[in-house]
């Protein structure tokens, strides 16, 4: 839902392959050699979305890596913010350094902050 209302108020939108469970996503062939580091450097902001399985995910891992990285090295100039609108609990403590700004539950909201980040 927020990708698509992101995208209704003019965001370009780029996001995670789908997973391979669900079904089949071109861009897996790339993803983890080239695809996720490019994805991330043509971006202006970077959203983790959590869901139950963040935690364990590789390639979310990965994304989020390339992130925070770029965060570092552009500082206020690059958003790196999570949302975890089911209040997911998360347990991997290496993962804990991404979620560095959370956004509101609600999608609106969400936006707004997005926008006057």
């Amino acid at each position: 839902m927020l990708i698509s209302e992101l995208r209704k108020k003019g965001f370009k939108v780029d996001h995670s392959p789908r997973n391979p469970s669900v079904g089949h996503d071109s861009r897996w062939a790339d993803s983890y050699r080239t695809g996720i580091k490019r994805a991330i450097e043509q971006s202006q902001s970077f959203v983790i979305v959590l869901d139950s399985g963040w935690d364990s995910s590789t390639w979310m891992a990965v994304e989020a890596d390339e992130a925070s990285k770029k965060a570092e090295e552009l500082g206020d100039d690059y958003l790196m913010a999570y949302r975890n609108p089911t209040n997911i609990d998360v347990k991997a403590k290496g993962r804990l350094g991404y979620l560095r700004r959370r956004l509101p539950n609600d999608v609106d909201k969400a936006i707004e902050a997005l926008t006057t980040a």
